[in-house]
């Protein structure tokens, strides 16, 4: 008797879960603008059923949704999100009802968002649009720079207008010659990595926020002036460089992107880490408010020499652990 009624209630809770994705399917699908907005909360749901019972339930209610979503709006698209949601949802609860630590939750919810983009990118360039990455890039690039040609004129107006030179306005507009297909493969993988990371402590913001009042304690994100970089990730975000200069010295196509993302991924990690030095000792040795804390250190990471500063103290906060925060730090007295 008490398994019949566990089974009906999870039968109707798992209905009412399917329709409230299939709602928030076609509200972000009809309303392109809010998509974002979308993919946020959409996991969700997904994560309450997910904990409420199990994996076999919450997943027949994602493939519910997607049959219903899919016969009112489109099927592939409403594949695609479901992959996303899903699979993001599904982990993330995973984590919660498996009580993992927040560094854990956010690698994973990272990995399986990236997973996610990729695979919906693939799809979309390879099988929706019938087209090679390349040829996607080069037709893109190609429509940019058509729009930019009739945009450029007004923008030479403007500059002259303000005062600058012939010499300043060419080198502001020279930015616009650098933008080819092979320029934006090189820079793809850290723009998904860094996309995917983004979202995944966005996700868990929302979430968290969402799921307290359901009775679910998140832990909370550690303080940003305690930010570090362990050895073992550190050695994970630097290897892609040196592996990229060895490719490329052999001639290797995959040698550059492999280089250039790993440089960018590189330097936005350890400059976060040395911003996060820089605001702890503010916050700590001088005692200054968050509002001046956060001028500095935009003022520091926006200027060239600064940033650069900024991302050898992160590298070497790595191995010296100042704040004295890691417990594995490499280097120990």
């Amino acid at each position: 008797m008490e398994n019949r009624t566990n089974s009906t209630k999870s039968t109707v809770e798992a209905g009412l879960i399917s329709a409230i994705i299939v709602v928030l399917m076609l509200i972000t699908g009809y309303v392109p603008m809010i998509a974002f907005l979308g993919t946020l909360i959409l996991p969700i749901p997904v994560a309450i059923l997910y904990l409420r019972h199990n994996f076999k339930v919450t997943l027949t209610a994602i493939i519910v949704s997607t049959i219903i979503t899919a016969m009112l709006f489109n099927p592939i698209q409403a594949a695609l999100s479901a992959l996303s949601f899903g699979f993001t949802g599904l982990v993330f609860g995973y984590s919660i009802r498996k009580n993992k630590s927040i560094n854990f939750t956010l690698i994973i919810l990272t990995l399986a968002s990236l997973l996610a983009i990729v695979i919906n990118f693939l799809i979309t360039i390879l099988i929706i649009q019938k087209t090679s990455i390349t040829g996607f890039f080069t037709t893109t690039v190609n429509q940019f720079n058509d729009m930019m040609k009739e945009t450029i004129p007004m923008v030479k107006e403007l500059y002259v207008k303000a005062g600058m030179t012939e010499e300043q306005i060419n080198q502001s507009l020279s930015v616009f010659n650098m933008l080819t297909p092979q320029y934006i493969l090189n820079f793809l993988a850290a723009a998904l990595i860094m996309q995917s990371i983004v979202s995944s402590f966005v996700n868990y913001a929302v979430s968290r926020a969402v799921l307290r009042r359901f009775g679910y304690n998140l832990k909370k994100f550690t303080p940003f002036t305690e930010f570090y970089i362990n050895s073992f990730i550190g050695a994970l975000i630097v290897m892609p460089v040196p592996l990229g200069v060895l490719l490329s010295a052999k001639n290797i196509p995959i040698g550059k992107p492999i280089l250039v993302s790993g440089q960018v991924i590189m330097q936005f990690a350890f400059l976060l880490v040395g911003i996060s030095v820089v605001s702890y000792y503010l916050k700590n040795r001088f005692k200054l408010t968050n509002a001046i804390i956060t001028i500095i250190v935009i003022f520091l990471a926006l200027n060239p020499m600064f940033g650069t500063i900024l991302v050898y103290l992160g590298l070497i906060d790595m191995l010296f652990d100042f704040r004295k925060i890691n417990p594995n730090r490499i280097l120990k007295k």
